[in-house]
């Protein structure tokens, strides 16, 4: 009787029934959402790319595609919204599908549990923070949820199927690869799972940043063709902030001066390494911004060369510059609130308790932020990578697991060099990513850490470890750790 019953809850009936139920509640979820965001909040970058919509003409500081995905769909929505709409509408169902097809194919292949889990995801502080505004990395984040959760069912869920996901996954992988310029590092690892999903882990990772060495190029070279939009002189942005980086670290403005007459004590005080914007037109510095873009333009290439330059002059201190801002981008030995020092503008300091927070406002926050840390998740990533090369871990998915955090590290590694400013936004895919991937590997983990795996062991202790340091960090609360 016992093994009966055991066949009928294995029936291929029985296998349909529990898939549907996690894509059920995935698309009730969706409904909630979007209910709760309608019609979505608007921000400065969503008003730039508005009148850029109403223009009918892009320039490239925001993703083209972007916009003009907002443009066509702006005959969608009911009449009388607000123009964010489309935007929001667009990452909160392609976010909840993608959720919903890699938590159905989990439940029809025996793992109810991990399913609900990864629904979840969708439902965690970095996601629903940011998906109720038009942001590139929200938009990124729901494509590349798209593109694996597509392939991820149509492989291992449904099969018959297979060609036809991957061919509309690959849409919205090159839809991800174009609206964020850094997505280039992300695409690779999901690619190479939709062709070829049982690379070794070495490969995967020389192939992905082999695929990204060829995107960059090649994706604005699309960006171009299909859109023409304006240059805007958004690579300036990088180059400044390196070169006045350098100079801050080196205490050598010789090479900054060469674009800007600014004195040396008035650009140290415009830089941090959490904050860049300063140096933007709306920056507190927009004047730095308008002298170098009068050089630029009676010196073609200066912008270039003299960046060139700082790095090679100072290497040290262009790689302290870059350290010191991929510390503040991971959010890790930082001040309690970070904005508080960024920007003597921001609306915050004019709280009271942004301007002197006591220890139980510190606590607070600190705890509120530590489940979401993002130098927490890149530990995890690098931990769960680790375990992958020394046999300890493989994968049940076919690469599906690896080609997550192959995905996620890659992403947020890339920040060491490109990187120019700090926001929570940007870890969405990372953080969802490495989510994903560790419930994917949960059983494994477990058993590993039943058994004792001193490898395991040690990350765990290491993950602690930088959690502790984060947290004194935060408690120091001292607004040098910033410089």
């Amino acid at each position: 009787m016992a093994r009966r019953s055991l066949n009928l809850s294995n029936s291929p009936a029985s296998v349909a029934a529990s898939a549907r139920w996690p894509a059920f509640v995935a698309l009730v979820l969706l409904l909630v959402c979007l209910a709760i965001q309608y019609p979505g909040r608007i921000n400065a970058d969503a008003l730039t790319q508005l009148e850029q919509i109403g223009a009918s003409h892009y320039d490239d500081w925001h993703p083209p595609i972007m916009a003009a995905l907002w443009a066509a769909l702006l005959n969608v929505v009911p009449p009388g919204s607000q123009g964010v709409l489309p935007p929001v509408l667009a990452q909160t169902v392609g976010t909840w599908i993608g959720l919903g097809l890699i938590a159905s194919t989990l439940a029809r292949r025996g793992r109810p549990r991990s399913a609900w889990a990864v629904l979840l995801c969708g439902l965690s502080p970095h996601m629903l923070r940011f998906m109720d505004t038009p942001w590139s990395d929200s938009q990124l984040t729901a494509a590349m949820l798209m593109a694996f959760g597509l392939g991820y069912w149509g492989r291992y869920g449904q099969p018959r199927r297979a060609r036809w996901c991957i061919g509309l996954a690959l849409v919205f992988l090159l839809y991800a690869t174009l609206v964020r310029a850094n997505a280039a590092f992300a695409y690779g690892a999901i690619l190479l799972f939709l062709f070829r999903p049982r690379l070794s882990l070495f490969r995967l990772a020389i192939a992905s940043v082999v695929l990204a060495l060829v995107a960059i190029p090649v994706s604005m070279g699309i960006n171009r063709v299909l859109f023409s939009p304006s240059p805007s002189g958004v690579q300036r942005s990088l180059q400044l902030f390196d070169i006045m980086g350098t100079a801050r670290q080196s205490d050598d403005y010789g090479i900054a001066n060469r674009l800007t007459p600014r004195d040396p004590a008035y650009l140290r005080g415009c830089h941090t390494a959490y904050y860049w914007d300063r140096y933007a037109s709306w920056g507190t510095c927009s004047p730095v911004w308008e002298d170098v873009k009068q050089a630029e333009a009676a010196s073609p290439g200066l912008v270039t060369h003299a960046w060139i330059d700082s790095m090679i002059d100072h290497p040290l201190a262009y790689l302290t510059h870059r350290l010191k801002y991929f510390n503040s981008m991971l959010y890790f030995i930082v001040p309690a609130d970070p904005y508080r020092f960024a920007d003597p503008d921001d609306l915050r300091r004019q709280s009271p308790e942004a301007q002197a927070p006591s220890m139980t406002w510190i606590i607070k926050d600190t705890l509120k932020r530590l489940p979401t840390l993002p130098i927490l998740w890149l530990m995890i990533v690098a931990a769960l990578l680790t375990l992958f090369a020394q046999g300890r871990l493989h994968s049940t998915f076919g690469g599906a697991e690896q080609s997550l955090l192959v995905s996620a590290g890659l992403y947020a590694l890339a920040f060491l060099g490109v990187g120019v400013a700090t926001d929570m936004r940007y870890h969405m895919w990372p953080i969802t990513a490495a989510a994903i991937a560790s419930i994917m590997l949960a059983p494994q983990l477990r058993t590993l850490l039943v058994h004792g795996d001193r490898s395991l062991r040690l990350w765990i202790a290491s993950i602690v470890g930088c959690a502790v340091v984060a947290i004194i960090a935060r408690l120091s609360d001292d607004p040098a750790l910033l410089f």
